[in-house]
């Protein structure tokens, strides 16, 4: 990575600097310390492009404001999420909308929304998401469970059912439950 960081600064090519900036940002999201540095060193070269120093503005802002509207779930209102995969979206997307549509109805007084998961969010440790999915605090396990019986009646998934993940009571996100919708 350190060469194709090298190669980027020293051709001074603006379309090789913001891919090698993608795949730096992709290929290190799990090693953020040694990410850190190359997109430093990227960044600090005169020879970088000023559009590139741009992009990894608004890299670092999304993953911010994805982070900070994860935090705002502390409401009144008991909130569900459903999110789709951006790396499958014919197959997620409509899926998602399914759920939330079925579980607006079902929940009228919570709030179900639809997010999209992004590559970026979901290669970091916590999300990882590999199928299909609704995580929950242990005092929700029966709304899970009967969320999971919803989504099973109305069909929404051909081959593979959500799974059931209690999360780490640790990380309490309170009134709050989550599903991840990848595939079929």
């Amino acid at each position: 990575m350190y060469g194709e960081v090298k190669e980027a600064i020293i051709k001074e090519d603006k379309k090789l600097q913001n891919a090698v900036l993608l795949i730096v940002n992709e290929l290190l999201s799990d090693d953020s310390l040694f990410k850190d540095k190359l997109i430093t060193i990227l960044l600090a070269s005169p020879n970088t492009d000023e559009s590139v120093k741009k992009e990894q503005q608004k890299i670092e802002k999304k993953a911010y404001e994805f982070v900070e509207e994860e935090k705002q779930k502390k409401t009144d209102v008991f909130t569900i999420d459903v999110f789709y995969l951006e790396d499958i979206i014919e197959e997620s997307e409509p899926r998602a909308k399914k759920i939330v549509h079925t579980l607006s109805n079902e929940f009228p007084s919570y709030q179900v929304r639809i997010r999209r998961l992004p590559h970026y969010i979901n290669a970091k440790r916590g999300y990882r998401i590999s199928a299909n999915e609704i995580r929950y605090e242990s005092d929700e396990k029966e709304l899970s469970e009967k969320i999971l019986s919803i989504i099973e009646s109305q069909k929404i998934f051909e081959l593979e059912q959500p799974l059931l993940n209690e999360i780490n009571p640790n990380k309490p996100s309170p009134k709050y439950l989550s599903i991840f919708v990848r595939n079929m």
